[in-house]
């Protein structure tokens, strides 16, 4: 299909047969390649076109800089009278390109409507638009778009989305999966799409809905609290669980989708973390409405060879009869003839589609390549507006046998230094600085950004994206590959001593770049080091990620690290500290393993076990002493009293050679619990006095044992003191309970204190006190996520409501 040659939009009329631009009755003057860019993007109305695809179209063979063409763009907003900030013409899609957003008619009336975009995807476009009016009426929806690498995922998503960003009263975030060679960091594509939502006009309201939902999350987000606008925020917020934290999204979204439709779009989930596919199911397991339509893609195979969670997720609602998948299958031969049609603006004989169809099975990305082929090959003519084969023979022999082959073909036709600058580029990532692939080249930013643009420009390779500064004040273009297919290719071209040695030179650039904030890209730098065989770097920085994840109540993404962080153990060289690398790392895998499977399962005892044995080896007390409140902890809950009070001697007997209080404290705790639960009622409340009388109570440890000891022990008191029959002393305690707990400020030590209170009130009180207080427990339960405090308050309500005469509602 040809494009019309006139396209109208408001006042003006193009006229692409002689290349002018009206207004009305006045022709307005413009350059051909300002012309070539407002017609490129006209007869693309509504669809994001790339940086590169308008340079490459308008200034055919010629490279142009980032300067020029910001040029044009400015000479073809003034031809028009175009705002950039309120564009009625020509939008800046950041990070992406640019898109006329204005509707464009053709004579007589009739809308033009460009589908290149969904050819052959026109029933899956359907299904989009269905399942997005549903969202519109209330019914949150979750919709994955899947197919094999090149079917036009992204593609599908871009066409609809195009129509999307002209509705003003919703809301578009995007956030991207990335591969990588090890455990992905929690939440990132759905963080990147909070972050997308905050740079829109619907910034305000995210911030007002987070604030009041999420605090957890916004603490994640400071890019959210940078702008003057709003009053500083106290982002010291209670500390979360993982229930909680995947709580307070859902609830935040809840109150965001009240204002306008929310559409969050993830893509390449077949590389996400596990944490976002659990908050993938909460959000769809919440009942009440919400205009909230998660948009995600993903590639199946990738998902059913690894494993991964989303396979489970996708088959528990297929079997509940939810299908939640469009699947995109390869291009039927009417739609590959469609696509030549409108790729060479005429007729296609059957041969050649036939053919094409045979070499590409119908994959988009391998047939656009195909075509690209052919037609630098010059194997294609045009006889009397039909186009045909040149020489058949040579096109079947000459035509790659696969995509791969197609590539390097391509490459091959690259300048050199373009081709060496894009292999090392492939070291950086998908997506990547200027800084760091120039790092890599030990050369100037300036020479490797030059053939970047020229990449970005002249092929399909590369896209340019927005600017970025590092926290060294370092100021760098960043470029994104077109797909991942092409980022493999040219990092399999790449020697495996070079690529070691490019990893390595890439880590330490971004490690002198994020000195003072190196826990921003702990897994970056992680994977850089361990690909860069620098093994003591690299296993800091999957310590230091895998602390970051636990702080995020993600510790199956931490046990990951960890897990990686043991494997590159044997590659430590001889001169470093093996001991002290591994304590570390078994002594925070036992914190994560309880944090995800609790303290029964034997892994934490061998994580603990292990890191323990390594620890007397060290001989450092403070080093060693969190290890020893771990082994404590699981002795304790696994019932072994026996184990437990030999523990806790040892703590302190550890605490009386530092003199710590807050070691003291965890000794004195550990004692008082362990003699109170094997009847010894007055050695523990002696242990418990002990506890009160430290001059100093610091915070505990945090994120690796978040129980404040000190208010553990009294809480523990506070049900000695009522066994002995010693209730003013018991309540005053418990008071104090309460104000120590206000003074932490987060759930672990506050449920504490709501339970000293239930404890209390179940010996000297009214049954309606008892009722009360164990309410309080069930309902703190319930918000934070923590079934064994819920659980407990149940029964606690059940045996009050007992004694009130009311047992079999109580049971109920």
């Amino acid at each position: 299909m040809a494009f019309p040659q006139t396209l109208l939009f408001g006042p003006y009329h193009l006229d692409c047969q002689s290349g002018t631009l009206w207004c009305d009755e006045q022709q307005i003057a413009m350059r051909p390649q300002t012309f070539a860019l407002l017609r490129y993007l006209a007869e693309r109305s509504g669809d994001i076109v790339t940086v590169s695809e308008l340079q490459q179209h308008a200034w055919q063979d010629e490279h142009v800089t980032p300067s020029v063409f910001r040029v044009s763009i400015h000479e073809l907003r003034q031809a028009l009278h175009d705002d950039a900030s309120h564009p009625q013409y020509i939008e800046t899609v950041r990070g992406q390109g640019y898109r006329f957003c204005a509707p464009v008619t053709v004579p007589g009336g009739n809308q033009f409507r460009n589908t290149l975009a969904i050819i052959g995807r026109d029933p899956e476009h359907r299904q989009l638009q269905d399942r997005l009016a549903l969202a519109q009426h209330g019914q949150r929806q979750l919709v994955f778009v899947s197919g094999q690498a090149g079917m036009g995922k992204t593609t599908l998503v871009e066409a609809f989305l195009s129509a999307l960003t002209k509705d003003p009263t919703l809301s578009i975030g995007r956030g991207y999966c990335i591969e990588h060679h090890g455990p992905a960091e929690a939440y990132l594509p759905v963080l990147q799409a909070l972050g997308d939502l905050g740079q829109s006009p619907f910034r305000d309201p995210l911030v007002q809905a987070l604030q009041r939902a999420a605090p957890t999350w916004l603490r994640q987000l400071p890019i959210l609290m940078l702008s003057t606008e709003y009053e500083p925020l106290d982002l010291d917020v209670p500390a979360a669980t993982r229930v909680r934290m995947i709580r307070e999204l859902v609830d935040a979204l809840g109150l965001l989708s009240q204002q306008q439709l929310v559409v969050l779009v993830l893509e390449d989930l077949h590389w996400s973390d596990p944490s976002t596919i659990d908050l993938l199911n909460a959000i769809m397991r919440r009942v009440e409405p919400a205009r909230l339509f998660m948009l995600c893609t993903y590639r199946p195979l990738e998902v059913q060879v690894q494993d991964h969670p989303l396979n489970n997720l996708l088959q528990e609602y297929e079997g509940h009869g939810q299908q939640l998948d469009v699947r995109l299958t390869p291009w039927a031969p009417d739609a590959i003839n469609t696509f030549l049609g409108q790729r060479l603006s005429g007729t296609v004989a059957q041969d050649l589609t036939a053919m094409l169809h045979e070499r590409s099975d119908g994959n988009p990305l391998f047939l656009s390549r195909l075509l690209d082929y052919l037609m630098q090959q010059e194997l294609l003519i045009d006889i009397h507006g039909q186009w045909h084969l040149r020489d058949e023979q040579a096109a079947y022999h000459a035509l790659p046998q696969g995509v791969r082959q197609l590539l390097n073909k391509q490459i091959d036709q690259l300048p050199e230094m373009v081709q060496e600058v894009l292999k090392m580029a492939s070291v950086a990532g998908m997506q990547f600085a200027t800084a760091m692939v120039a790092a890599g080249a030990e050369s100037e930013a300036g020479l490797i950004d030059e053939a970047l643009s020229w990449a970005a420009s002249r092929s399909y390779f590369l896209q340019a994206q927005a600017v970025e500064t590092w926290p060294d004040g370092t100021i760098s273009g960043t470029y994104r590959f077109g797909h991942a297919l092409y980022r493999e290719i040219f990092y399999e071209r790449l020697s495996a001593e070079r690529r070691v040695k490019l990893h390595r030179l890439m880590g330490e650039r971004l490690e002198r770049a994020f000195i003072d904030d190196s826990d921003a890209v702990s897994g970056l730098l992680a994977y850089h080091f361990a690909q860069g065989m620098e093994v003591s770097r690299a296993l800091h920085y999957l310590h230091q990620a895998s602390v970051r994840a636990l702080h995020r109540f993600a510790a199956n993404e931490a046990i990951a690290l960890l897990n990686t962080a043991l494997g590159l153990l044997p590659d430590l060289p001889p001169e470093q500290d093996r001991v002290a690398a591994e304590y570390y790392i078994q002594a925070t895998l036992g914190t994560a393993i309880i944090s995800a499977r609790g303290a029964r399962v034997p892994e934490a005892g061998t994580a603990y076990q292990r890191a323990y044995r390594l620890g007397k080896t060290i001989g450092d007390i403070d080093q060693f002493f969190p290890t020893v409140v771990g082994l404590e902890n699981m002795a304790f809950a696994n019932a072994d009293y026996i184990q437990s009070q030999h523990l806790g001697g040892e703590l302190l007997n550890y605490a009386q050679i530092t003199r710590s209080p807050l070691h003291l404290a965890y000794a004195y705790c550990a004692l008082c619990i362990n003699q109170a639960m094997q009847g010894h009622l007055l050695a523990a409340h002696e242990y418990a006095e002990a506890c009160r009388r430290i001059p100093v109570s610091p915070a505990p440890y945090g994120i690796l044992h978040p129980m404040d000891p000190f208010l553990m022990c009294q809480r523990w008191d506070v049900v000695v003191l009522t066994e002995m029959g010693y209730p003013e002393q018991a309540a005053a305690l418990s008071r104090a309970c309460m104000e120590r707990a206000v003074e932490l400020g987060d759930p672990f030590n506050m449920m504490q204190a709501l339970v000293s209170v239930m404890m209390l009130h179940t010996h000297f009180h009214p049954p309606e006190k008892l009722y009360e207080a164990a309410q309080a427990v069930l309902i703190y339960g319930q918000q934070q996520g923590q079934p064994f405090w819920e659980a407990t308050g149940q029964i606690f309500s059940a045996g009050a409501m007992a004694r009130l005469g009311q047992a079999v509602d109580g049971l109920a």
